[in-house]
């Protein structure tokens, strides 16, 4: 595994260090959905839309399927029922790395 120490650097600087150009030799993938903050819209077909979206993203990325989601990491940001915050993608989350 790879690890980098950055002190001292521009934020812009430390994420290109960070990240891997080809995904293939990535060790880990970050999923940016904040469920919480879907959770939070009032427009209930716009919070399915994004949940939805979630789905299709997974299902469809290669380095999903390669591992089932065991790479892919998600933040956690809420302590409320993950069925309530993920909806329909849940069961892609079941083997995914989750940050509380």
């Amino acid at each position: 595994m790879r690890t980098s120490t950055v002190v001292g650097r521009p934020l812009k600087e430390q994420c290109a260090t960070r990240r891997s150009p080809p995904p293939v030799q990535a060790d880990f993938f970050f999923v940016p959905f904040y469920s919480r903050l879907a959770l939070g819209l009032k427009n209930q077909s716009a919070r399915a839309a994004l949940i939805a979206t979630l789905r299709r993203q997974l299902e469809a990325s290669p380095y999903y399927r390669r591992s089932g989601g065991r790479d892919h990491m998600f933040l956690l940001s809420s302590g409320r029922p993950m069925e309530l915050l993920f909806g329909e993608a849940l069961p892609l989350l079941a083997d995914a790395i989750r940050l509380q």
